[in-house]
């Protein structure tokens, strides 16, 4: 039986609305699955639809879309974010071609045309594909597979005062010392002090529960009642309880490391990390700018504990890295306004990372490439992707080839700088991996202007609306940059194959995770859209292969990723035979007619030297 309505939530998805499953009421089969509110939508059956847009002299009517009858009508690749179906002027602007014919759309659109021509500028939009392949997967069994229940169905596990002891959970300490600290280290040294683990406990409540609950997370038990009680802490923090600056390196550590409790029902990974990651930081960022600690950021004359104000200055920096890095991988606003322009913040200016021996990492030199490279991140995504409408302006003019180079050589001269820097096994892979992920990030734009110009500008009428969008070539005007990108994105999974240790892997936090999933979706969609050879489209595919293996082995959330990367590439594009150029048999037989008549007075190629 069809169902003539759909629920809000399949609406917006542009994806089937299963009410069978309760006889034709909510909840739907998806939002029962995903534990979300169902809410059906009102009809647009029937009677006159006004239109907001005005239409273009010479288009089809608004409410008549071009139909294939070889495409299923519920795919959940055919909405208006994945296939470009008619040109539409810039947000806020009047069409720029008004006396054209509007844009046909490509008919026969196969599942890899789709994909190439979706919007791919940062990891958010890399899961989007991906959900949009489960989606699809998921509509030939949906059936079998029963709904998932929401952790709040389930008994909470409460960490009463004295339910249990300090003991219980002093074994953790050493392991978020040894395997996450590394990674993100803005803990003040003296926190892993096991005689002071019974002062922490009580006088910084949220940075101990949040080290717990980071580094319990392979003890499912241990691990459910920390994050229980993790949530309590947060809630009071919402509410206006009276916290200090460990409450925020709390809620830090849980963005870089965002639990899977609160993802339990969902069978595959959607973004959920970001989402979580997004709402601790925002709290972070906001309790910062209340304790005043932004403030650590420029030169204090004013006599203070210099303990208490190193130790605010680099939570304060750790929160401008953590909101730029989220920030690029959502493609939202930033949050908080930095470390300032003047500010010019050096390894020096860390003592709390500085080396205690001669044969110490030297965390304060990484953290300050960590802080140039972030910048550089800042810049780029104010520039080119600020906003939706700006980016979609630079892609059409071309005017993003000037801003790109300016990027590419601050990259190379952070390479020229920190490429040589030595770091430990978890701190070096980490900053190589942030490096590939910039040269790809600034790169890619100039490969996505390439798919949104070849999509979005009309056809005249002398060509055929069914013509293939043509491969990418050296013969594109932004070459170089397309390459580039290329070359980062096989270098980033090359390096998390190599250098990330498969011990170590499941420790990682989340934002690499990102950066392994969309370099692998952006090769799968080059590998369809550009001219690679056919040795080349074989070591793309072992290489991602070897990584969806890695992440298999990974920890939770990697194995998720690494589920859905295996559906999106068992799928691999075809290769696609360059177009044969067509000759006039007329102009060739005057061809050899001219070749034949100056045949006498051409010059051997051999003679030229001579």
């Amino acid at each position: 039986m069809r169902a003539y309505r759909a629920c809000l939530n399949c609406r917006g998805r542009k994806s089937k609305c299963d009410l069978d499953i309760n006889g034709g009421r909510p909840p739907c089969r998806r939002c029962q699955r995903e534990a979300r509110e169902c809410i059906l939508g009102e009809s647009h059956r029937g009677g006159r639809r006004v239109r907001k847009k005005p239409k273009i002299e010479g288009d089809t009517p608004a409410n008549t879309t071009p139909s294939n009858p070889n495409t299923p009508k519920d795919s959940s690749l055919s909405s208006p974010a994945l296939v470009a179906t008619s040109y539409s002027p810039l947000p806020g602007q009047q069409s720029i071609r008004p006396n054209l014919q509007p844009a046909q759309p490509y008919q026969r659109a196969s599942f890899h045309e789709n994909i190439a021509s979706a919007k791919l500028q940062n990891p958010s939009d890399a899961l989007e594909i991906l959900a949009q392949v489960a989606d699809q997967a998921e509509e030939g069994d949906s059936g079998s597979e029963p709904p998932g229940q929401s952790l709040s169905n389930h008994p909470a596990l409460r960490l009463q005062p004295n339910g249990a002891k300090i003991d219980d959970y002093i074994h953790y300490k050493p392991v978020y010392e040894q395997y996450h600290h590394p990674y993100f280290p803005i803990i003040p040294r003296e926190t892993f002090n096991r005689a002071q683990l019974p002062w922490l406990s009580q006088r910084e409540p949220h940075l101990f529960a949040a080290i717990l609950t980071v580094a319990s997370k392979d003890d499912e038990r241990i691990h459910q009642i920390c994050y229980d009680h993790m949530k309590e802490l947060v809630l009071m923090i919402a509410v206006g309880a009276e916290v200090g600056v460990e409450a925020v390196e709390a809620m830090l550590l849980l963005s870089q490391w965002v639990s899977h409790r609160s993802q339990a029902s969902v069978a595959v990974g959607r973004g959920e990390e970001d989402r979580v990651a997004w709402m601790y930081i925002g709290t972070a960022v906001r309790l910062a700018y209340y304790l005043g600690i932004d403030r650590t950021a420029f030169k204090s004359e004013v006599l203070e504990d210099p303990t208490k104000f190193h130790r605010s200055r680099l939570v304060w920096l750790a929160c401008y890295l953590c909101d730029r890095q989220v920030s690029v991988r959502l493609g939202k606003a930033f949050w908080s306004r930095g470390p300032g322009p003047l500010s010019g913040m050096k390894a020096n200016d860390f003592p709390t990372l500085k080396p205690l021996a001669p044969g110490d990492e030297d965390r304060a030199s990484i953290f300050q490439a960590n802080l140039e490279l972030t910048q550089i991140f800042s810049n780029c995504h104010d520039i080119l992707y600020a906003s939706k409408g700006n980016g979609w302006k630079e892609m059409l003019e071309g005017r993003y080839a000037k801003y790109i180079d300016d990027f590419r050589a601050s990259i190379r001269n952070w390479n020229r700088t920190w490429g040589h820097l030595i770091g430990s096994p978890p701190a070096k892979p980490s900053l190589l991996l942030t490096f590939d992920y910039l040269r790809l990030y600034v790169n890619a734009f100039a490969y996505q202007a390439t798919i949104a110009r070849a999509v979005l500008y009309p056809r005249d009428k002398q060509h055929n609306s069914s013509e293939v969008m043509p491969l990418i070539d050296a013969s594109a005007p932004d070459a170089r940059f397309i390459y580039e990108s290329l070359d980062a994105a096989k270098d980033l999974l090359a390096h998390f194959n190599s250098f990330v240790d498969i011990e170590t892997l499941r420790y990682m936090p989340t934002l690499y995770y990102l950066y392994i999933v969309y370099s692998a979706v952006f090769l799968y969609k080059a590998r369809a859209t550009t001219t690679m050879t056919n040795d080349e489209r074989i070591s793309v595919r072992r290489t991602v292969q070897s990584t969806i293996d890695r992440l298999h082995k990974a920890n939770h959330m990697g194995s998720r990723y690494a589920r859905l990367l295996q559906m999106l590439w068992r799928k691999a594009p075809k290769i696609r035979d360059p177009p044969q150029v067509q000759i006039d048999p007329r102009l060739q037989q005057q061809y050899e007619i001219q070749v034949a008549r100056l045949s006498p007075f051409l010059i051997p190629l051999h003679n030229l030297y001579l």
